[in-house]
């Protein structure tokens, strides 16, 4: 260890084998020990010159890794969203065709409610102005009347029945909680 004459005198007093640099130089410079540290200096520096070379390969290496990956996962989430929207567009669908259906059922049993009223107007409006009429034409008024209660209280009774159905939406637990679970794609 080559140390300086205050080093020396502060830290190294009580060492041994501590000499003088003038003193000993003359005798390893005379002896082939430079020419092996300058060989071996030269090797370890082609050596560290190539391990550094290496290290910015696997650094160049490394950076196209990574872009490649990066370049994966933006194409999964576009995948990922690709699928998502057309199974969001296939559930609205569902949920139109649903609607339509219950709503064209509606809308039939309400006409056909529409018709039974007229119906029922009519037969009313007979029977209260069946002074005007002959015995014959008030029992004829009467049962028609008769025959449009019967088919009225039959259009509640099934009304009451029937149930109304309703449109619904669950969300696939499964597919979201696994989302939830997992940290990276």
């Amino acid at each position: 260890m080559v140390c300086c004459t205050v080093c020396i005198a502060v830290k190294h007093m009580s060492c041994d084998g501590v000499y003088y640099i003038p003193n000993i130089a003359k005798d390893l410079l005379k002896r082939q020990d430079n020419y092996k540290t300058k060989t071996s200096l030269e090797k370890v520096k082609d050596a560290l010159q190539n391990l550094k070379s290496k290290m910015r390969d696997d650094m160049e290496q490394l950076s196209n890794q990574r872009d490649s990956i990066l370049d994966e996962i933006e194409k999964y989430k576009k995948d990922l969203i690709r699928k998502v929207e057309e199974l969001a567009k296939a559930s609205i669908k569902e949920v139109q065709e649903k609607y339509k259906n219950i709503f064209e059922g509606i809308n039939a049993c309400s006409k056909n409610i529409g018709h039974i009223l007229e119906d029922a107007d009519k037969g009313l409006d007979k029977l209260k102005h069946s002074t005007y009429k002959t015995e014959a034409q008030s029992f004829v008024d009467m049962k028609k009347g008769e025959n449009q209660v019967a088919v009225g209280n039959d259009c509640i009774n099934r009304s009451i029945s029937r149930q109304m159905e309703a449109l619904e939406f669950e969300s696939c637990k499964t597919l979201k909680s696994h989302l939830l679970e997992v940290h990276s794609l």
